[in-house]
């Protein structure tokens, strides 16, 4: 990817659809384009969604929370995000009654490392943010600062569980990151990953306002791609399609179910970006009507089951036939 403060737009272009494997070329149709700095493009064949074009970032720098108010992003995102870590550490126990070592990739403020220790884990994550990384050290959680696979202390250790909790979709090739955890798990160990849905209520929402308005009300939608930030959603998967993407890395899946939505700190949700990237007022009726939105929103997801997220949990598949990726 392209990704600098002193270009217009910052561009990714993958050769192949990251989940089913097809050409870019006969596969990507566009899917919905605002401006001439916002494209999203979609697979005909298995629906995966790549955003390839989006606007530069509004600073310098590569920390992806050097836009955010720390403690009100926190506020927003702790609750619901150890609520998620409680759901897939639960369904990892269900296919891995005995724990062991666990590594969480993209540990972020170490919100499910945390959690893992509280079950009885041998838990540690490793994070790119020094911000998120120094934040999580602070509260004595064993997070260091780096990339997987690149900076593991050691090389050849395995794991009886890796996680990524909302990792995958930033990276510009997710198969390759998981042909890489593969590797590194136990023989009997279990991936767990959680994603944005595609088909989740939110996003669906955010498309429609920029359609319906001729992208008068783009913001939303910026929010939900996460364009403020460093490394944004470039991919959107939905179940069928991640299934697709972990059989060709060479797991076999156990089960994918969606993340229930979890209601509350809206207005720190809303407002957790620093004034100068928000791209909208952080108070006044502009602030107060899409806080109103999101509390509707969330309501409404809970009730049709359209959640913005769905974890999925797989071991290596050590059959003859399985799939290896490239």
């Amino acid at each position: 990817m392209i990704a600098s403060p002193h270009v217009a737009v910052r561009v990714f272009s993958p050769t192949h659809c990251p989940s089913c494997g097809e050409s870019a070329e006969r596969a990507f149709r566009d899917r919905l384009r605002h401006g001439e700095d916002f494209l999203v493009r979609g697979c005909r064949i298995c629906g995966h969604q790549v955003l390839q074009r989006c606007p530069a970032l509004p600073f310098d720098g590569d920390d992806e929370f050097e836009p955010v108010i720390l403690d009100r992003y926190i506020r927003a995102m702790k609750e619901s995000r150890q609520a998620a870590a409680r759901t897939i550490l639960k369904a990892v126990a269900r296919e891995k009654p005995a724990q062991g070592k666990l590594l969480d990739v993209g540990a972020s403020f170490g919100w499910l490392v945390e959690e893992a220790l509280r079950a009885g884990w041998e838990a540690e994550g490793i994070e790119p943010s020094s911000i998120a990384c120094d934040a999580a050290r602070r509260q004595g959680l064993p997070v260091s600062r780096g990339f997987f696979p690149d900076d593991l202390r050691e090389v050849g250790r395995r794991w009886e569980a890796i996680t990524l909790m909302d990792v995958l979709e930033h990276l510009e090739q997710p198969i390759e990151i998981l042909a890489a955890i593969r590797s590194r798990l136990s023989p009997d160990g279990v991936l767990a990953l959680q994603v944005p849905n595609s088909r989740g209520l939110f996003l669906r929402v955010s498309k429609g306002l920029v359609r319906a308005t001729s992208g008068r009300l783009a913001g939303p939608l910026l929010r939900m791609y996460q364009t403020q930030f460093s490394y944004p959603h470039l991919h959107y998967f939905h179940p069928d399609n991640m299934h697709r993407l972990l059989s060709r890395a060479g797991f076999q899946v156990l089960n994918i179910c969606p993340t229930p939505t979890i209601a509350g700190a809206t207005a720190d949700r809303v407002g957790y970006l620093k004034p100068e990237y928000a791209g909208v007022p952080s108070s006044g009726l502009i602030s107060q009507a899409m806080i109103w939105g999101s509390s509707v929103i969330n309501v409404a997801a809970q009730i049709t089951g359209l959640h913005d997220t769905f974890y999925c949990i797989a071991r290596p598949d050590r059959r003859p036939s399985a799939c290896q990726a490239a």
